[in-house]
């Protein structure tokens, strides 16, 4: 930690004078101070982490302090150890588990007398003036415990009980009159917490289900987008925003709130999925109208095909980035014109004489397998592909191991009758199912 100013200095001793006098004030009536009393011993995990730079032995005796139960004494650390500023830490803390609160107050005095930054032995004296009843107090000390280490997390937790301590009567009228039905009231009193408490997402969250109840969910929308600007990427206030905005059809924003809560909770398979579907809802709400037909034809162009295939498979472009693009001379001016480019510029779909690509061509089992075949030889997924024995096609057709493939990893299916049937005309349907197959394993192979 970087020295500190005379300033601050000053500060700190004022503090810790503070902490000190309260306490030896209160030894002298026991009619208004309760602390004169022993109080009750601290709960084990209010205790902060064990300091990595204690030492083993010291080390051994913080543990004991996290665990309950019985606690080391002061004098089975080492008299090194002991005059050290962690250690009259470890003593402040077994004298707050003990109830002894002065003696606390002193030990984490002597401990900044020597360390004046010492997070653990700031927060020591929070929670002593905690323990006091001494809110005011208490505050100040764990905020001067995180400044010196944002990473204790301990005096965090602490600044939130007291928030909601204080906050409690405003809480209960809250739900008093959201009970009640009476919105603006309810309003009025979450509002009044995160005055009090604006590091909580709570009141946001309840205020937004409050307007969504009544109707009107575009006020919950700007109440979560409220809690975004004062909270950041809050991953509870994320999960009802995205919800809000899918039931709405606001489909690209869902997909920004949902990505964002799988960013801060990476391992978090829910909120991926999550982020996958309004990215999946938001790209079909785009596509063409005539996209939306496919499912429903009984048989596919080679153009409608592209289209199923380039939509689907958008990941292949970090596979086929770098090739050069391709003439496809009767692309024309479709809506399938992007889609078929795309396609041939994989390599997935072919041109053939004179760079025609025949759109209208209806699409046959032989051509879907060809196209899929290749897209897994571009993620590497061929190779090791399942292949069962199959009666047709016979094993010395062309495409036999590509059919065998393309059944062992369930793309598609044989009929009843164990054959392929590779010049049956292929619906809409199932192309879209097998291509959505096909996609989960590009997905799978470029994670």
């Amino acid at each position: 930690m970087p020295p500190m100013t005379q300033s601050n200095r000053q500060r700190l001793a004022t503090l810790v004078l503070v902490a000190v006098s309260g306490a030896l004030a209160g030894c002298a009536s026991t009619a208004t101070a309760p602390t004169t009393r022993p109080a009750a011993g601290l709960a084990a995990e209010r205790v902060p982490a064990t300091p990595v730079e204690a030492t083993a032995e010291l080390a051994a005796a913080w543990a004991a302090l996290r665990i309950g139960g019985v606690v080391p004494s002061a004098t089975s650390l080492s008299p090194a150890d002991r005059a050290t500023a962690l250690g009259q830490t470890y003593e402040g803390f077994r004298e707050l588990r003990g109830g002894s609160i002065l003696a606390a107050q002193n030990a984490f005095g002597a401990a900044l007398a020597a360390s004046a930054d010492l997070a653990t032995a700031q927060y020591g004296m929070g929670l002593a003036a905690a323990l006091q009843s001494r809110p005011a107090l208490a505050t100040e000390w764990f905020e001067a415990a995180l400044r010196s280490d944002a990473g204790l997390t301990r005096a965090a937790v602490e600044l939130n009980r007291m928030a909601l301590e204080s906050v409690s009567p405003s809480l209960r009228r809250a739900e008093m009159a959201a009970q009640g039905g009476d919105v603006a009231a309810a309003e009025s009193a979450y509002r009044e917490v995160i005055v009090q408490a604006p590091f909580l997402a709570g009141p946001y969250i309840r205020i937004a289900e409050l307007y969504d109840a009544s109707g009107d969910v575009t006020a919950a929308i700007e109440a979560l987008g409220g809690a975004r600007r004062a909270l950041g990427n809050h991953p509870a206030v994320l999960q009802k925003l995205g919800a809000l905005l899918m039931r709405e059809g606001r489909y690209a924003e869902a997909a920004d709130a949902y990505q964002r809560l799988s960013d801060a909770v990476p391992d978090d398979a829910e909120a991926a999925a999550n982020a996958r579907r309004a990215r999946d809802a938001y790209e079909e709400a785009a596509l063409p109208s005539e996209y939306r037909e496919l499912a429903d034809k009984a048989t596919l162009t080679r153009e409608e095909l592209a289209a199923v295939l380039a939509i689907s498979l958008q990941r292949l472009e970090r596979y086929t980035a770098d090739r050069p693009g391709v003439i496809v001379a009767d692309a024309g001016d479709r809506w399938t014109t992007r889609f078929i480019l795309r396609t041939v510029q994989w390599g997935v779909l072919d041109v053939y004489q004179n760079n025609e690509f025949y759109p209208r061509m209806e699409v046959l089992r032989s051509m879907l397998v060809e196209a899929a075949y290749r897209v897994l030889e571009l993620v590497g997924a061929a190779e090791g592909a399942p292949r069962p024995t199959l009666s047709d096609p016979p094993p010395e057709h062309v495409l036999y191991r590509q059919v065998q493939a393309i059944v062992g990893l369930q793309i598609l299916e044989t009929e009843r009758n164990g054959a392929f049937d590779l010049l049956e005309p292929v619906s809409g349907a199932e192309a879209m199912r097998a291509v959505e197959r096909l996609a989960a394993i590009v997905r799978q192979y470029g994670s």
